[in-house]
């Protein structure tokens, strides 16, 4: 009898034991994992060294730290590249110009790398493509792909490649054009 209780007790002892054991290890679990998420906040606003700025630009897309930044006139895209923290390691950025100048009310996507292109060309997304971005396929200019942007801001994202030709300045010859240099 004496036996069994003293049986009894060590196998309580050894329930307590391991459930303040596993307890203890997802406590520690928990508090390494979750400072990881905030490591890198999306910060609202951020300034250019300058303290005279003149305009928001926002930057989105393969970057440490999206988010809308101060930045003065003679700010170019590496600049506020660097405000936000630098590209991702899946970042594409064979089809960006970093000497551009920003502009005010401009939103700059840093596009992630594409698997399976075919041509070796990253495509440019229609649907989250800066001005700047759509400017890289051939045949669009600033004015063109500026109107791109506020159809897309307008009438909301494109459901297929041909409601490009809602555009002002776009037909279906433009949009066979450029079929193999955007996605959706």
């Amino acid at each position: 009898m004496a036996s069994s209780g003293l049986l009894g007790m060590i196998r309580s002892v050894l329930i307590v034991g391991v459930l303040l054991v596993l307890g203890v290890g997802i406590r520690l679990y928990h508090q390494r994992v979750m400072p990881l998420s905030i490591d890198h906040p999306a910060p609202v606003v951020a300034a250019v060294a300058s303290a005279n700025y003149q305009f928001m630009v926002q930057v989105s897309g393969a970057v440490w730290q999206p988010g809308v930044y101060a930045v003065d006139p003679s700010t170019r895209l590496v600049d506020v590249v660097k405000l936000a923290g630098g590209v991702l390691p899946e970042g594409d950025v064979s089809g960006l110009n970093f000497a551009n100048r920003m502009t005010d009310g401009q939103h700059v996507v840093i596009p992630y790398r594409q698997s399976g292109s075919r041509s070796g060309v990253a495509l440019v997304s229609i649907n989250m493509a800066s001005a700047v971005e759509l400017e890289t396929i051939p045949g669009i200019g600033p004015a063109m792909a500026q109107r791109i942007v506020s159809d897309r801001v307008r009438h909301g994202a494109y459901p297929n490649i041909n409601s490009l030709t809602r555009v002002p300045g776009i037909g279906e010859k433009t949009v066979d054009r450029i079929r193999s240099r955007i996605q959706l």
